[in-house]
């Protein structure tokens, strides 16, 4: 049997044994992401939880603006912009 170049795939060996089915199926579906946790050399598992907990971190930072947006009120924002000065932005006139 004599193999073609489009024969000869890469197989990847992580540090943990558990993580090589994962990345194998990242390969095959294309996914990006995962890739780069073999690139960066962890986990699998540490790279998922590291986006999860990005992921948590940018939906509470939301919910926080939400709360204190919902806490404003309209009249202490008016006050707030009748206290800047009305002068033209120096980037606009060189």
């Amino acid at each position: 049997m004599q193999l073609k170049p489009q024969d000869v795939r890469f197989r990847p060996f992580l540090r943990d044994p558990d993580d090589d089915m994962v990345l194998e199926c990242a390969v095959a579906s294309g996914s990006r992401h995962l890739m780069l946790a073999a690139r960066d050399d962890i986990s699998v598992n540490q790279f998922i939880a590291s986006a999860a907990g990005e992921k948590l971190a940018s939906i509470l930072t939301a919910d926080d603006l939400r709360q204190e947006a919902a806490q404003g009120r309209r009249q202490d924002f008016d006050r707030f912009l009748q206290a800047v000065p009305d002068v033209p932005d120096a980037a606009d006139h060189p």
